[in-house]
């Protein structure tokens, strides 16, 4: 196999996009550690600052990238040196990927599934000015729930209510961290 024919295969099997991928998220993450030390990490009574849940998250996305990323390196090479063992197990993926999963969906109803809840997740974001960051969270979790798992809605905004009660209490009782309420309710939590 040539080495635009092993080019071409790479590239069907989307590794490049999975390699460029992890290459954002380990950038992103390295740019969150950057810019958290702009801020204050730790307060001098030793309580946590502005900086560093930002200097936190970023480390993690660094570490989880940087892996990911070595092993999607890892993918490439192994394509290019043995493309006839991948064009084998790219139909053996294929064959899998239209069975259905354990809860009958198929691969087309996962990809529904997550467009449909990457679409929420964006309106809820949208929403929490106006409405406030609980409510929004509380119906992205009502959402997702019931009309994307097909709970039942009692569970669904049992469940949600739960959420959001517990994401009160760490964070507004416990870490006094105050809430945005939004245009609606004018005031923060």
């Amino acid at each position: 196999m040539t080495s635009r024919e092993t080019f071409s295969l790479v590239a069907r099997e989307q590794k490049f996009g999975e390699l460029l991928a992890f290459v954002v998220i380990t950038g992103i993450g390295g740019l969150l550690v950057a810019t958290a030390s702009g801020y204050t990490i730790l307060e001098e009574d030793g309580a946590v600052g502005g900086g560093f849940l930002p200097l936190l998250a970023g480390i993690v996305l660094t570490a989880l990238g940087a892996v990911q990323l070595v092993a999607a390196a890892l993918r490439v090479r192994a394509i290019a040196q043995d493309p006839d063992g991948m064009v084998c197990r790219a139909r053996e993926r294929s064959a899998a990927e239209s069975l259905p999963d354990v809860f009958g969906r198929t691969a087309r109803e996962r990809l529904h599934q997550l467009a449909l809840v990457v679409a929420t997740v964006v309106a809820a974001v949208a929403l929490a000015p106006v409405v406030g960051l609980l409510a929004a969270l509380g119906a992205l979790s009502v959402f997702i729930s019931a009309v994307v798992e097909r709970r039942s809605w009692y569970a669904s905004v049992s469940i949600s209510i739960a959420s959001v009660g517990l994401v009160y209490v760490v964070f507004v009782l416990l870490l006094g961290i105050p809430l945005p309420g939004g245009l609606l309710f004018g005031h923060r939590w």
